[in-house]
C-alpha cells in the first residue's frame, strides 16, 4: 500500500477513534438466522438478511464455494460483516 495513503488512513481512524465514532463490526461465528453465535456467546439476531432462510442450505453454499472459486464477486452486497461458514453433516 502507498506509505502516503496508509499514513492517511490510519489518520482518519485515529481520528474517528478520539471521537468515539470508531466501530468495529461484529463478526457472525456461525450462519445467520434468529439465533447466531457472537463473540462466543449465542445472541438472538435482529438484523439478519436470511429472509429465506437460506443460509445454512448445502446447496446455496456449494453454489456460493462454486462462485467465489471462479472470481465472482458479491458487488451487489454493501456490507460484509459475516464470514462464510461451511458446515458439513
Amino acid at each position: 500500500m502507498n506509505a502516503n495513503l496508509q499514513g492517511w488512513l490510519g489518520f482518519q481512524i485515529q481520528d474517528l477513534k478520539d471521537q468515539h465514532l470508531y466501530k468495529i463490526p461484529k463478526i457472525l461465528e456461525s450462519p445467520a438466522g434468529g439465533r447466531v453465535h457472537m463473540n462466543g456467546k449465542e445472541v438472538v439476531n435482529l438484523s439478519s438478511n436470511n429472509y429465506l432462510g437460506l443460509a445454512g442450505d448445502p446447496v446455496v453454499s456449494a453454489a456460493a464455494i462454486a462462485a467465489a472459486r471462479s472470481g465472482s464477486n458479491p458487488s451487489s452486497i454493501n456490507s460484509w460483516t459475516a464470514w462464510l461458514f461451511i458446515f458439513t453433516p
